[in-house]
């Protein structure tokens, strides 16, 4: 356990939720480093938190070469899409000590698979992808998926990450 007052926060992907997610850490004394402005601090944070979509450019981008630039005993979260990652890569920064500690919601095969590298690994917190569960929150997907069609309909680009 560490306070998070005086840590930094590094964030790939600054839509809404990566907005809001830097908002909440400033709110707790955090310093917010964005990847697309300053790609370096970023990933010389304390913590370095995923928000953004699974593309073929992006698919595993997050594999040795990217965890080797980051803050030894840095914390990594990946809320977004499990694709993103390298979970061997992952795993083995996590078992050699190199990052402190991972926790993820997503896994590249969900449910995952009996070999998934980071099962089993102390220092890795999984939770279940499930936030959509609620009622509330499926009816809000639903309001925000008819805005972002009415806007890309009206030439919009509501809700759009960069």
């Amino acid at each position: 356990m560490t306070l998070l007052t005086g840590k930094s926060l590094g964030i790939i992907g600054y839509g809404a939720i990566g907005k809001r997610v830097a908002e909440i850490a400033r709110a707790l004394g955090m310093t917010v480093n964005i990847y697309r402005e300053d790609p370096e601090g970023a990933m010389k944070s304390d913590f370095v938190s995923l928000h953004c979509p699974l593309t073929e450019d992006n698919k595993r981008m997050v594999n040795a070469d990217f965890i080797v630039n980051m803050k030894p005993g840095a914390v990594f979260i990946n809320t977004a899409r499990g694709g993103l990652v390298d979970e061997r890569a992952l795993a083995d920064a996590l078992k050699s000590g190199f990052l402190s500690a991972a926790a993820v919601d997503v896994l590249e095969t969900e449910p995952p698979s009996i070999d998934c590298p980071l099962l089993g690994i102390d220092n890795c917190i999984i939770t279940p992808h499930m936030a959509w569960s609620p009622k509330e929150m499926r009816q809000a997907v639903i309001d925000v998926l008819a805005e972002n069609l009415q806007s890309w309909l009206n030439g919009g680009r509501l809700n759009r990450v960069e």
